[in-house]
């Protein structure tokens, strides 16, 4: 077991870390491939077989009641089959039991993506073009999506070939907060009109019924109250009612990493990130240190915002704004790394921690650090 340093060392002031790069996920720490392993794995490819001869060995980790980082090799794996198209097929799992839940790890070389069901201990695999729900402690892969809808079938679409357009029944999945509504991608409408716009499409888990809320292709941006989300389309800030398909365009000319933190939206543009209220319609900016925002992230209470900066938009150079307080955009804290490192990502691990990777300038060596916000000046 390797343990990083106490919850509350600050960046810049050497704190402990750990090589490589950890995501939180699920209510645990996990190491994903960061560049190095990914090259080693790259190199050891088998000309002839196709296959690596080096794999990627999946750790995980917890904050230690001391607020410490603890790291370990320890981890259960499954193989499951389940009947995917008439064909059986077989994925493998790593997870970890935590607080009597069975943690799945994601596994990008098994191809699927996951996401936690909302109120479950279950989680919902995006694959092969499908959304598929996992039951890992009974060891079951079922279908989350009706084969037909109206006018719309799943082996028609499969059997669909279109040019340049990899088809899909559903992709992109998203849970409402409660469980509600799950919110997806399909183009199956490409069968009728040969189109790869697509739509966003809800599953809504009261009633059972799937249908098409919205034409044309997406990103979501946050959750609103009972049935409202807020997606962006192009340029546009678009809130969707999911119950009765109704839509309307809150805000036009939004930068892509726009994020809606009910009821706060928060928009970055060059130079400014501007911070409006959707009940009173009052917006407050934070210009001073701001560059070029590229991402954006919520801690799971939605009360902290962190954001990469890029103080000199022309430069490589980042850092992070934590935003504390979304109804004064003035009072905001930041993290900067040591010299000759730069930003790479980060997590949040609760309202307090958050897990941060950084490359060393020149190289793909990645390192993981954790900082508590409550103690930045």
């Amino acid at each position: 077991m390797i343990a990083v340093g106490a919850a509350g060392a600050a960046f810049g002031a050497n704190p402990s870390k750990l090589p490589g790069s950890l995501k939180f996920w699920d209510g645990v720490i996990y190491s994903e491939q960061d560049q190095i392993t990914k090259k080693e794995i790259s190199d050891s490819i088998d000309p002839v077989t196709g296959k690596s001869t080096k794999e990627f060995n999946i750790k995980s980790g917890q904050l230690s009641k001391d607020g410490s980082l603890e790291i370990d090799d320890k981890k259960n794996e499954k193989t499951i089959e389940f009947n995917m198209d008439g064909k059986e097929l077989r994925l493998k799992f790593h997870y970890v039991l935590k607080s009597n839940k069975n943690i799945v790890l994601p596994n990008s070389e098994e191809g699927y993506q996951l996401s936690p069901i909302p109120n479950s201990d279950q989680y919902l695999i995006e694959y092969n073009g499908s959304l598929y729900q996992l039951d890992i402690k009974n060891s079951k892969i079922t279908k989350v999506l009706s084969d037909q809808v109206d006018a719309f079938e799943y082996t028609t679409l499969k059997n669909k070939k279109v040019e340049d357009l990899p088809l899909a029944w559903g992709e992109r999945p998203y849970y409402s907060p409660n469980g509600d509504y799950l919110i997806y991608y399909s183009n199956r409408n490409a069968v009728k009109n040969g189109g790869g716009n697509g739509q966003l499409w809800v599953k809504n888990f009261k009633n059972n019924n799937e249908k098409a809320v919205y034409d044309g292709g997406f990103e979501f941006a946050g959750w609103g109250e009972s049935s409202q989300v807020f997606i962006r389309d192009n340029n546009k800030l678009v809130e969707i009612n999911l119950e009765d398909s109704s839509n309307k365009v809150i805000q036009d000319n939004v930068a892509l990493e726009t994020l809606v933190v009910y009821p706060f939206v928060i928009a970055p543009e060059l130079g400014n990130i501007n911070i409006t209220d959707m009940k009173t319609n009052e917006t407050h900016s934070i210009n001073e240190g701001v560059g070029r925002a590229d991402m954006l992230l919520a801690d799971p209470s939605g009360s902290h915002i962190a954001i990469k900066n890029y103080p000199d938009p022309n430069s490589f150079d980042t850092n992070i704004l934590v935003l504390d307080d979304l109804k004064n955009a003035a009072s905001f804290k930041k993290i900067s790394p040591d010299d000759g490192y730069v930003i790479d990502s980060f997590s949040w691990v609760d309202s307090e921690n958050l897990l941060v990777v950084v490359i060393k300038k020149g190289t793909i060596e990645q390192s993981s650090y954790l900082v508590n916000i409550n103690e930045l000046k």
